[in-house]
C-alpha cells in the first residue's frame, strides 16, 4: 500500500506539520507571560552547566517528536510518491537540529534528512544530480553547524551517520578536495576529543573521596559506564564518515590516510583498549575494501592486510 497511501497525504500532513512545528511554552515563576521553552532554557541556564543542554519533557515535546518520527516514516516507506513534500519537511527538520529543550528530538530530526535525498535520488531514477547535490549540501551544512554546539555524544553519532549516509547516497563526485579535508579532519577531531571525554569519565571513577557518602554508588558507575560506551560507538561512528569518504573520493583522501596511519591508529593499536583495537581495525578493513592495494606501497598495503587478518 506504499505508493497507494500517497493520496491520502493531502489530508494527513497538514496536522502533522501543524504538531511538528508547534513551540512548546513555558512560564517563568513571578512573570505571567508564557514563553517559548528554548528561549526559557537559554535564559535560565546557570554558566557552570553550560558543557550539557537540558533535556525536557513535556506534552507538546512529546506530540511534536512523534509528528516528526511520522514524517521520517512518510519519507522512508514512500519514496518517490513523497518527492512534492520534500521541500517542506526539509524547512521543517532543517529548523529543528538545534532544538535546545530535548536531545531526542534532535536526534530522531537529523536522522530523517538523509531520507529526503534518498526520495529525491529514486525520483531521478537511483542517479544523483547537481540539484540533489545542491541540497545535499545544505543539509550537510546544517547538521555541520549543529554538531559544533552538541553536546551530547547521542546526538552526535545521529549527527555523523546523518552526513555519512548523505554522502553514500550522493556518491562519486559529490564532495571538493576542500569539503574531503574539512569531513575528514572533524571526524578525526571528534575521535580526539572522544578520547579526551573517556580519561574524564575513567578519572571521575578513580577519584579518591574523603566522605564516603561522596562516594560512587552502583547507579553512578553504571551511568559512567553507559556514557564511555557511547563514546566508543561514537568513535565507530566517525570510522564510519572515514569510510565514506574513502569508498566514492579516494582522490582527495591522501593527508588523511597518512595521518589516520602515522597518528590515530597507531595510538589505537599501542592502547591495548579492545574498542580501541576495533576501531582501528574497523578503519584499516574499510582502507583494504574502498582504496585497494594500488593505492599503497606494496609493503605498506601487506602490513595493512596482515593487521586486518
Amino acid at each position: 500500500m506504499k505508493g497507494d497511501f500517497a493520496k491520502y497525504l493531502p489530508h494527513v500532513l497538514p496536522s502533522i506539520f501543524s504538531m511538528a512545528t508547534i513551540s512548546p511554552k513555558m512560564g517563568v515563576s513571578g512573570t505571567d507571560a508564557m514563553h517559548e521553552l528554548s528561549d526559557v532554557l537559554n535564559e535560565i541556564k546557570p554558566a557552570e552547566a553550560a558543557e550539557k543542554k537540558t533535556s525536557i519533557v513535556t506534552d507538546e515535546i512529546e506530540e511534536k517528536e512523534v509528528a516528526i518520527a511520522m514524517l521520517a516514516v512518510f519519507v522512508d516507506e514512500l519514496g518517490e510518491s513523497y518527492i512534492e513534500y520534500v521541500p517542506q519537511t526539509a524547512q521543517v527538520l532543517l529548523n529543528l537540529t538545534k532544538f535546545t529543550a530535548n536531545d531526542s528530538i534532535r536526534t530522531t530530526t537529523v536522522s530523517a534528512l538523509p531520507g529526503l535525498i534518498r526520495c529525491i535520488k529514486i525520483k531521478q531514477g537511483n542517479v544523483a544530480s547537481q540539484e540533489m547535490f545542491n541540497i545535499a549540501r545544505q543539509y550537510n551544512i546544517n547538521i555541520f553547524d549543529a554538531m559544533k554546539e552538541e553536546t551530547e555524544t547521542e546526538c552526535l553519532c545521529s549527527q555523523v551517520s546523518a552526513i555519512r549516509e548523505i554522502l553514500l547516497e550522493c556518491g562519486p563526485g559529490f564532495l571538493s578536495q576542500e569539503e574531503v579535508t574539512e569531513f575528514g579532519n572533524s571526524a578525526l577531531r571528534i575521535i580526539e576529543k572522544s578520547l579526551g571525554r573517556i580519561k574524564e569519565l575513567e578519572s571521575i571513577k578513580d577519584e579518591e573521596v574523603e566522605d564516603e557518602d561522596d562516594a560512587l554508588d552502583q547507579e553512578d558507575l553504571a551511568l559512567l559506564k553507559e556514557e564511555g560506551k557511547n563514546e566508543y560507538d561514537l568513535q565507530l561512528c566517525a570510522a564510519e564518515l572515514l569510510g565514506s569518504l574513502f569508498k566514492h573520493h579516494q582522490q582527495f583522501v591522501g593527508d588523511i590516510v597518512n595521518k589516520l596511519r602515522t597518528e590515530t591508529l597507531k595510538d589505537a593499536f599501542s592502547s591495548g583498549v579492545q574498542k580501541r583495537l576495533k576501531f582501528g581495525l574497523f578503519v584499516l578493513d574499510d582502507m583494504v575494501e574502498h582504496l585497494g592495494p594500488n593505492y599503497f606501497a606494496q609493503d605498506a598495503y601487506m602490513m595493512i592486510v596482515q593487521t586486518v587478518c
